[in-house]
């Protein structure tokens, strides 16, 4: 009986430790790019046209310490969202408005984030991350109304702003040489919440 248990015990220790990949320490640099998705808040909604998502990129730069953790720094374009809305308005006096509006919101920034990463297979491990966005964004909307038949009246507002919030992302990469290509979700917060998902790859110097 004890023999069994030894030899159950030894697969259990050989299973439940991660498995030796050919990992590098040292400085990286890489990038991604993918699409990006906003989840849009109320201000959005009624709007006839939303296009919510977008191409997305990034530039990227690191440091492994070792097989489990790395430091990373970069840049982050993601895109942008575009809405618009043609709404017929009519007041107690039975007067009738008819009102356009649309705006585009781009946002993009600098990220700092921490990567924690788990050997699965001899190339493959799974990784997630969690750090700083400080993004930047530039929003404009616009709105056109008439009454009748009198002149359209226009008018703009910049909505423009900038802030920092945390992110987080989990993915797969797959070493190969100096090369780690790279499979990630990621999630960005402004004032909207943005999800991205992104091929990509880093050198190892």
């Amino acid at each position: 009986m004890w023999k069994r248990v030894k030899i159950i015990s030894s697969l259990c220790l050989f299973v439940i430790q991660p498995i030796k990949a050919e990992n590098y320490t040292g400085f990286y640099i890489g990038g991604g790019a993918g699409q990006a998705t906003y989840d849009i808040s109320d201000r959005y909604f009624g709007s006839e046209g939303v296009d919510d998502s977008d191409k997305a990129f990034k530039l990227i730069a690191g440091y492994q310490f070792n097989d489990y953790l790395s430091l990373e720094g970069g840049y982050v374009d993601l895109g942008k969202l575009s809405y618009f809305s043609d709404v017929t308005l009519t007041n107690p006096e039975g007067e009738t408005f008819d009102i356009h509006m649309d705006g585009i919101v781009e946002i993009d920034g600098l990220i700092i984030n921490i990567v924690g990463s788990y050997p699965i297979a001899e190339q493959f491990s799974i990784y997630t991350k969690v750090g700083m966005f400080s993004w930047e964004r530039e929003a404009v909307h616009n709105s056109s109304s008439t009454h009748f038949e009198e002149r359209p009246t226009y008018y703009s507002v910049d909505r423009s702003g900038d802030g920092s919030d945390v992110f987080y992302g989990l993915g797969l990469s797959y070493n190969w040489n100096s090369f780690y290509f790279r499979v990630e979700y990621e999630k960005f917060k402004s004032d909207d919440d943005i999800d991205t998902f992104s091929l990509g790859a880093v050198y190892h110097f």
